[in-house]
């Protein structure tokens, strides 16, 4: 395995004019270390014009061979039909206080028909054989953090959103011997045996890279060393929490 510099190109983010209209009704809050929450979304309906699975290629496709990704993968797919969208309108609408409007209005519903049907994809990058850190994380010292994930909108016209977060380009490389998995398991079970009571869940442990700004600058570092790193997902009742640990000394990740 190996680690060294890497420098980051901007992020791309585009959609149509139909695609903003649309997801007006898609967002709702995000929080911190966990995915975006979508609004009146499937992830189990295939839409007419294609499969979940032809959806996922499809984007896939158009992220590495139209965009120059080095490599994705889908994570998560959200389907919207033209139904559900309308009916999750009519609930906003619905909840509506005409009270609390500074002057009363007639807000207009849109006609929802199945040029509306759209799914939404989201990706993680990998860099050479990992993926590339996917979640937020917040540094102390409120340094720019960038994520491995990209997004792709697609309707039956085609694409008609994408967000691709930067591609990395490989300054300088060298090779990284890991600590055994016994002396990574030593400091989780030092890390909850000081910190959590009760029963908790391991729900994913997987090998990613993490990047670290080598470029003292809090607004956007562009060059970090990117470092081979133990991701470990835990949930306890409705509290989550990812552990990192760093794969070659076997300490937990501070930043």
């Amino acid at each position: 395995m190996m680690d060294g510099g890497i420098q980051l190109a901007f992020e791309l983010s585009v959609g149509t004019e139909h695609w903003s209209h649309c997801d007006d009704y898609f967002y709702t809050y995000g929080s911190n270390g966990e995915t975006i929450a979508f609004e009146g979304y499937s992830v189990d309906e295939n839409l007419p014009f294609m499969t979940k699975t032809e959806a996922m290629a499809f984007g896939k496709a158009y992220l590495e061979d139209e965009i120059g990704m080095e490599r994705v993968e889908p994570i998560q797919i959200y389907s919207y039909s033209h139904e559900g969208l309308a009916q999750y309108q009519l609930e906003l609408y619905n909840e509506i206080d005409p009270n609390m409007m500074a002057k009363p209005q007639e807000i207009e519903l849109t006609e929802w028909t199945d040029a509306d049907d759209c799914y939404l994809i989201e990706y993680e990058h990998y860099f050479g054989n990992l993926p590339l850190l996917s979640t937020s994380v917040i540094r102390k010292d409120d340094a720019y953090m960038p994520l491995g994930i990209s997004y792709v909108g697609c309707t039956k016209n085609g694409v008609e959103y994408v967000m691709a977060e930067p591609n990395y380009v490989l300054m300088d490389s060298k090779k990284t011997e890991f600590a055994p998995l016994e002396r990574i398991f030593e400091e989780l079970k030092r890390k909850f045996d000081m910190a959590i009571t009760g029963k908790i869940t391991l729900d994913e442990m997987k090998l990613i890279y993490f990047p670290f700004p080598t470029q003292v600058d809090p607004d956007y570092p562009y060059e970090f060393d990117l470092l081979p790193v133990w991701q470990f997902r835990f949930s306890q009742g409705a509290y989550k929490e990812n552990v990192y640990i760093n794969a070659a000394d076997g300490n937990e990740v501070s930043f």
